[in-house]
């Protein structure tokens, strides 16, 4: 379930939501609008919502992207190679 389709169907108020789950507002907007969420906040709305808007139905997606861009990038950066061989003669 999406979790305006919750708050709908629940006649909650945002306000009172994000206060009951200890989030802000300005979160609980945000998640609202898509962007993307904590797996803290996302664990919040699924125990505030007893279950009914899993962590799995909020988009987790984009920070799981964000971190594996991150992990490739410093993959890429170890196993470039050096761009002056090592030799004797470079030593001091």
């Amino acid at each position: 379930m999406k979790l305006r389709d919750y708050l709908e169907a629940t006649k909650v108020r945002q306000e009172v939501f994000s206060k009951h789950i200890g989030i802000t507002h300005r979160t609980l907007v945000n998640v609202l609008q898509g962007k993307t969420i904590s797996l803290r906040t996302a664990m919040r709305i699924e125990k505030g919502t007893c279950g009914a808007v899993t962590c799995e139905e909020l988009d987790l997606e984009a920070e799981n992207q964000h971190a594996n861009q991150k992990k490739n990038k410093t993959t890429q950066q170890n196993q470039t190679p050096l761009q002056t061989p090592i030799s004797t003669n470079n030593a001091t």
